[in-house]
């Protein structure tokens, strides 16, 4: 028998990273195994809804339905309707959230929690923010038959701060485009993606949105401990939070201390470009105080770059047990560790080669195994 699983998909066809990249491996990861079902207020965008598959079938609300606060009224509340008509076996909210009166549809539910951010780090939210998340997310653990922690992290936070039973908690880790970072890129096109963005021949990056959370400060103090040849390249988005932005807190440090010409800041890389920025540098650092996962972690080891990272968080998880880990605020610690790995090809090489193997569990094919467990083991529970 075939399952037939429905999704929200909001973030699935309106959000182009994080989340919304998420909800669209997991629903094309699926797609030769159950039957998909699309629970959407909205048409989304076009760069978005071309990444899913055609294996779909899409259930909007009536078209007075689609606008404004209406259509969250949908969402969290008349979707029910629309759900219990579909006849759909399993429910699954891929955002931390479920519509009010899910449990009395007749289906399953299951829910993907990503992280507690907004209780771990209350001051990256507003007031409003908060209370909504807060009260989404437990009511969704409250009601869920099954909770979906993306990693052991996110699943110790929800029995601590929610007090979810751990019985109740799955972990499963995301996906990652494993062709598309594993695909070897040649000289010339490294060569060309450093050209472009004025890059030397040795760089740490740095991939993540440039807020306070990901701690790239941290990574540039301990700049000043490193070789002047080396530079260090961030890529991401910028977080506007604050009168001051932690982006501009950063190049006021670097011009402050000497570091402006070795530093460099990318806003905008698209997805083709990553893979060639990956795999110019010479060491990847991800010292974030708090993630649900970490993603760029995995992207980097997929294409073969050691990997230094924080502890006390999730992203052990990620990195694996090759990859080198330092405490979220010690430059000094940080700085030693990128020579070690800098001044020893046999270690650059060893890291390289086992994090790249390592990297190979977080593919679609897992990713769909995992759910589909989940899904039976559901569908088959009275």
């Amino acid at each position: 028998m075939v399952l037939h699983v429905g999704f929200d998909a909001k973030k699935a066809v309106r959000n182009l990273t994080g989340i919304g990249n998420y909800s669209r491996r997991c629903i094309n990861a699926l797609a030769n195994d159950v039957q998909i079902f699309l629970f959407t207020a909205s048409k989304g965008k076009k760069a978005a809804t071309t990444q899913l598959t055609e294996r779909t079938t899409f259930i909007h609300p009536p078209h007075i339905l689609r606008f404004g606060l209406i259509r969250e009224l949908w969402r969290n509340l008349l979707i029910c309707f629309s759900i219990k008509r579909s006849g759909i076996d399993i429910y699954h909210g891929l955002s931390n959230e479920l519509p009010i009166g899910i449990q009395y549809t007749g289906c399953k539910s299951v829910v993907t929690i990503h992280d507690l951010i907004f209780i771990r780090h209350p001051h990256t939210y507003s007031l409003l923010q908060r209370y909504i998340l807060k009260w989404k997310t437990l009511h969704a653990c409250k009601v869920a038959d099954r909770v979906i922690a993306i990693s052991q992290q996110t699943k110790r936070d929800l029995m601590k701060l929610y007090h979810v039973p751990e019985e109740k908690i799955s972990v499963v880790y995301q996906s990652v485009d494993i062709p598309l970072f594993s695909q070897p890129m040649s000289d010339s096109q490294i060569l060309a993606i450093k050209e472009q963005y004025n890059l030397p021949q040795r760089y740490i990056l740095c991939v993540g949105t440039i807020e306070r959370r990901k701690n790239q400060l941290t990574v540039l103090k301990a700049m000043s401990l490193l070789p002047h040849d080396i530079h260090l390249v961030l890529v991401g988005k910028e977080s506007k939070h604050g009168k001051i932005t932690y982006q501009q807190e950063i190049e006021h440090y670097a011009s402050a201390n000497n570091l402006s010409s070795r530093l460099h800041i990318l806003n905008h890389v698209s997805n083709q470009e990553l893979p060639m920025l990956y795999q110019g540098a010479s060491v990847f650092t991800f010292i974030s105080t708090y993630e649900g996962f970490g993603i760029p972690i995995v992207e980097a080891l997929l294409s073969r770059v050691p990997v230094i990272a924080a502890t006390g968080s999730c992203l052990e998880e990620a990195g694996g047990p090759h990859s080198l880990y330092v405490p979220s605020y010690s430059w000094t610690q940080l700085a030693e560790a990128v020579k070690k790995i800098m001044e020893s090809p046999l270690l650059h090489k060893q890291m390289a080669d086992n994090g790249w193997k390592y990297a190979q569990q977080f593919s679609d094919r897992q990713l769909s195994i995992n759910l589909q467990k989940i899904y039976n083991e559901l569908y088959h529970t009275n």
